[in-house]
């Protein structure tokens, strides 16, 4: 969305990461460095994903066998 309606501002202020490694990637066919950005954005959304399974979702199933037993 971003890309779609302003290419990213006139000085780049309104990138993302994404936008950032489609420009690097495929508008100035440096393939390598978009490939690395595309990794680092793998890993930073892995990291936060892990995370969440490990602190919230288990918050909310260790809730589950007590509130079982009250019924």
């Amino acid at each position: 969305m971003v890309w779609v309606l302003n290419q990213g501002g006139t000085t780049g202020q309104y990138s993302t990461i994404a936008t950032y490694m489609m420009q690097i990637g495929f508008f100035r066919n440096d393939w390598g460095f978009g490939s690395a950005i595309a990794v680092i954005m793998f890993m930073l959304s892995f990291v936060v994903a892990v995370f969440y399974v490990l602190f919230v979702l288990r918050r909310d199933n260790s809730d589950a066998p007590r509130k079982a037993k009250r019924a």
